[in-house]
């Protein structure tokens, strides 16, 4: 479910290698609001602009617009609006088929939005945001958010939505500035990885057919957020990188030489408090055995030697996914596993 960077530079703060230039798209620049053949896309930035307190983005308007790239713009919008919606709804199979769409639609105005994030405007833009020039960490920031709270960004996205309904695009634009302001808060105040443990952990719910999960989001915090996931990343690679006849041998390799090193740096307190939560009650009641005991892990344990092909090929889409940012499949694909394993209790 990853979504292009070009993409989120058309509408955030990513950024992009080009060679795209200005004035590609005019034989004559466009001067006023009143010569452009986009002002649907000239309206949307002046509102968003102005949510800022910033002035008219002249650069992007005159220069990286163009009626075909304002187009994408507004179909952009309307498309991630959908995937949230799809999310929500737990509909993954026309998340899916949207996602294929977003990423397509970011390809043909990948030009717009390289020229866009080129600009003195994009850069008052960032400032205004108080946000560092970093196309990786921006990127994979907003992508995180996305995953992670889909139910605050599907309300803020409503106003986006009935404004560019209503062919109000300026409103449109100064209601997208909350979007973004509310992205860069939480990317902020709770992390990088937090933010990706917890699109896991939405995905680990979906996945047992749960509700969102609630008391354990407080027990994490971006540091231990961070061991969590290097954990789940390391350990799928050294089964997934090796065949699958090796599968156990490789996860216990993995866990004696560097493993357990990374789950000694997250607390005892906070397996502990995991342990007690309420979201851990309800997913001890779906499957019928604790995952946080003992008894699970030897299970675990057991499951892993008869069946080392599936845990390989569950190891390598694990990577996949990971390498990709799906953490909620991640997150539904670890559901799938202690599901199976749960059962030979």
């Amino acid at each position: 479910m990853k979504l292009s960077l070009c993409f989120l530079a058309l509408l955030a703060f990513a950024s992009c290698e080009t060679s795209f230039r200005p004035h590609e798209f005019y034989s004559e620049i466009p001067k006023t609001l009143e010569d452009c053949p986009h002002k649907d896309g000239a309206e949307f930035y002046v509102g968003l602009f102005s949510h800022f307190g910033l002035g008219t983005p002249k650069q992007i308007i005159f220069e990286c617009l163009s009626d075909f790239s304002a187009g994408i713009l507004i179909g952009e919008l309307y498309t991630a609006n959908q995937i949230l919606t799809d999310i929500n709804a737990r509909d993954f199979k026309h998340a899916h088929h949207d996602i294929v769409k977003q990423i397509i639609l970011s390809f043909l105005g990948h030009g717009s939005a390289n020229c866009i994030v080129a600009t003195q405007d994009f850069s008052d833009l960032l400032e205004a945001l108080d946000i560092k020039r970093d196309p990786f960490l921006d990127g994979v920031g907003q992508w995180f958010d996305f995953q992670a709270n889909f139910p605050r960004l599907l309300e803020d996205y409503k106003p986006v939505i009935q404004n560019l309904d209503h062919r109000n695009f300026t409103a449109a634009g100064a209601a997208y500035g909350d979007v973004l302001n509310h992205t860069v808060a939480a990317v902020k105040s709770k992390g990088f990885y937090f933010l990706g443990h917890q699109g896991v952990a939405n995905g680990f719910s979906f996945g047992l057919d749960l509700d969102l999960p609630d008391d354990t989001l407080g027990i994490w915090n971006d540091t231990t957020s961070a061991y969590d996931l290097e954990f789940a990343w390391e350990s799928a690679r050294a089964v997934a990188e090796g065949h699958w006849w090796d599968s156990y041998e490789n996860l216990i390799k993995y866990y004696e030489e560097k493993g357990a090193d990374v789950l000694k740096k997250i607390p005892a307190s906070v397996w502990e408090a995991l342990q007690k939560s309420e979201d851990n009650k309800k997913v001890t009641e779906r499957l019928g055995i604790d995952v946080m005991t003992k008894e699970f892990g030897e299970l675990a344990g057991h499951w892993i030697k008869k069946n080392q092909w599936k845990y390989h090929a569950y190891s390598k889409e694990v990577l996949k996914n990971l390498e990709h940012l799906d953490m909620i499949h991640v997150g539904a694909l670890q559901a799938g596993l202690v599901r199976e394993i749960a059962r030979t209790k």
